[in-house]
């Protein structure tokens, strides 16, 4: 046997990452505030008491002097920006969908709306493409091997692993970074990334028949009873990382509105969270978490966007997916008909146990939507059934 224990590392720099060129200068300071302090300030507003009055939302120097000379019969600027649609047609107002626009920090919609004088909007998406992205992987692996002998070979692999990077998806896509100005918003767990990966390959050539432990003194009954061989290969992996978006927002940083990607949200109790397959005691529906029904009437309580103003990175890796398991057996059998002709018969087996796993979510394997209604729903099979394959060789 080889016992063999290693590590493994690597660090990647300048990786080709997507921008958005035109994204929303959340930085710009007026008054003395930012225009991300300033949205912040509403949304933190309406997010703790979602009905509020617009008046006793104070009133941002940012917003005040941004558009000074533009809030003609209103008490402030302020408050025209939040201001009931329905009250008073307002041409003016921040958004379509009224006050939660700033709930979903939906900062783009709101620069297209106020920033003409900056961003013309004649542009659907300016994007570039740079050097500036970063990854990492470490990685400690056990290996047992064992050379044959009395007939059995066998192969174990365990690995612990974790692997980071700033959405790697953008690297051969065109798709944005949440944030061009700060790219380590997004840096977090790969989505590739699993923590605990298990490997065992074995084969054994049974004892019995001539020349083996087990040897009949019939010649005829040692062809039949001999050259039989029986394999199986076992995976684990634990899940992947799983981002948790709204994909009726995804323009949480100001990123552009057509290769813009959304950005992860954050779990209130700041836990990681894995996935395990659990059965709805009303409607019987299965879902990836216990509490998917309470999220899908209400994930406020549960998740919050991220605020610019507040966090320094979005919620990438918060979510885990479901663990992954697979084992695969086949039986053959050699038969000897004279010097120089045998036989050969094999039945493999894919999935030998045909046990059903699921797509971590509604068919998606990497996000989870708060907005579809079907959070954490089991509903797609992520691998095939047994498949079982027969076949007979002559050797001459």
């Amino acid at each position: 046997m080889t016992l063999e224990i290693g590590y493994v590392g690597n660090y990647a720099s300048k990786l080709y990452q997507g921008y958005a060129a035109q994204q929303v200068p959340y930085m710009y300071t007026l008054g003395g505030q930012s225009l991300a302090k300033a949205f912040s300030n509403i949304a933190q507003a309406v997010i703790a008491n979602p009905n509020i009055a617009r008046t006793g939302i104070p009133n941002q120097p940012f917003i005040e002097s941004f558009l000074a000379g533009q809030c003609a019969g209103y008490s402030s600027c302020t408050q025209m920006v939040v201001s009931d649609p329905s009250v008073k047609a307002n041409v003016n107002k921040a958004f379509a969908d009224d006050l939660s626009g700033f709930q979903t920090f939906n900062l783009t919609d709101f620069w297209e709306q106020y920033g003409t004088g900056l961003d013309s909007g004649q542009v659907l998406d300016s994007y570039i493409i740079g050097s500036h992205g970063r990854s990492n992987y470490n990685a400690g692996f056990v290996s047992l091997r064992k050379r044959t002998s009395s007939g059995l070979t066998f192969t174990f692999n365990y690995t612990l692993a974790h692997a980071f990077d700033q959405i790697g998806q953008n690297q051969e896509s065109l798709n944005e970074a949440s944030d061009a100005f700060n790219l380590d918003r997004d840096y977090g767990s790969a989505q590739f990334d699993r923590r605990h990966t298990f490997t065992t390959l074995a084969t054994y050539d049974l004892p019995f028949g001539g020349g083996k432990r087990f040897a009949a003194s019939s010649g005829v009954v040692n062809k039949i009873v001999g050259g039989w061989n029986v394999s199986g290969v076992w995976v684990f992996g634990t899940g992947i990382p799983l981002d948790v978006q709204n994909f009726s927002s995804c323009e949480e940083f100001g990123q552009g509105a057509f290769f813009g990607n959304c950005s992860a949200y954050i779990p209130l109790n700041n836990k990681v969270v894995t996935a395990s397959v659990n059965r709805d005691p009303t409607t019987g529906a299965l879902n990836a978490f216990a509490n998917s029904a309470a999220i899908n009437n209400d994930y406020s309580p549960f998740f919050r966007p991220p605020d610019l103003t507040i966090d320094g990175r979005t919620g990438r890796g918060f979510y885990r997916g479901l663990n992954r398991w697979n084992v695969d057996f086949g039986v053959s059998k050699t038969t000897k008909i004279t010097e120089r002709v045998s036989t050969r018969f094999d039945m493999q087996m894919t999935n030998a146990f045909n046990h059903p796993m699921f797509n971590n979510s509604n068919g998606v394997e990497t996000q989870l939507d708060l907005s579809s209604g079907s959070f954490g729903r089991l509903n797609n099979q992520y691998n095939a059934p047994r498949f079982i394959q027969f076949g007979l060789r002559l050797d001459f």
